[in-house]
């Protein structure tokens, strides 16, 4: 039986990108039929529950998953079950669990896993299809929506990789935190009674995962948003105030060492997007 937790042992390999050869829905109360394609099926469920046989491995795709299925797999379900599918069939250069090259993906997905919880894929699979149905969206167009969707999933998957790690868990709270309060004071001493740890073990924690100090990336998160800001035309000393810096002339000397230009020149220059130079 597949564990829809795991990240590895089941993955699917891709690369390049999907010629999109069809997309459709099924609503049923039936057993999904055993069969053997020539092309992928990447399905995400909205309702009910899908257990089904992929190749060697068993498993149960439940709302808010999807199931991908490699062309050249035998595949059925193994038992009734009501469900209803969003499916994309798809061609591109790849293979099933355990068959990669070394070097060759671009896309690592797994025959089963969870969708982003925070985008509403039942509604996006109808949007889909209403597009194709009344022509607003061609094939072509709906390849870039798959490949955005194969980069969501990957990208959940390693946060969930990390966070799943003490380490980890540790970081990304913090994080969380940074990106919560860098607008106020941020204080070490509310950190660490926010995560329950002292102040250094969660330093030496961040610093692991992310290669840099807590203070870093608060000044980093602080100057990207004064960036946005700036080029928004809020004036130099509220900036300073919105972003959480007490002194006006801290944060110019900070501003100019990141951006690597002071924000007075580059208020000057309207339209140029700044790029952040983090020095760690």
């Amino acid at each position: 039986m597949m564990d829809n937790s795991d990240t590895t042992h089941d993955a699917c390999w891709m690369r390049g990108d999907p010629k999109v050869i069809g997309v459709g829905r099924v609503r049923s109360l039936l057993i999904h039929p055993e069969r053997t394609l020539s092309y992928w099926v990447f399905a995400v469920v909205t309702a009910g529950t899908m257990p089904v046989q992929i190749g060697g491995m068993q498993g149960i795709a439940r709302p808010g998953e999807y199931f991908l299925l490699p062309p050249g797999v035998r595949h059925f379900g193994t038992q009734e079950s009501p469900f209803d599918t969003y499916w994309f069939h798809f061609d591109i250069k790849g293979g099933a669990p355990g068959t990669e090259p070394a070097g060759q993906a671009d896309i690592r997905l797994r025959l089963i896993g969870q969708m982003p919880s925070e985008i509403d894929y039942c509604r996006w699979g109808g949007w889909i299809k209403q597009c194709l149905d009344t022509g607003t969206l061609s094939l072509y167009d709906v390849r870039i929506q798959l490949m955005a969707i194969f980069g969501q999933i990957m990208a959940e998957d390693r946060k969930r990789l990390v966070a799943s790690s003490g380490d980890g868990q540790i970081a990304q709270r913090t994080l969380e935190f940074l990106l919560q309060n860098f607008r106020g004071s941020a204080r070490s001493d509310d950190l660490s009674a926010e995560l329950g740890y002292s102040y250094g073990h969660i330093e030496r924690s961040f610093r692991r995962r992310f290669g840099m100090t807590i203070r870093q990336k608060l000044m980093a998160i602080r100057i990207d948003e004064a960036t946005s800001l700036l080029q928004m035309g809020m004036p130099l000393k509220q900036i300073a105030q919105e972003t959480g810096f007490s002194d006006y002339y801290y944060f110019i000397r900070v501003f100019t060492r990141l951006v690597g230009t002071s924000p007075g020149r580059l208020a000057s220059r309207p339209g140029r997007q700044a790029s952040l130079r983090r020095r760690t």
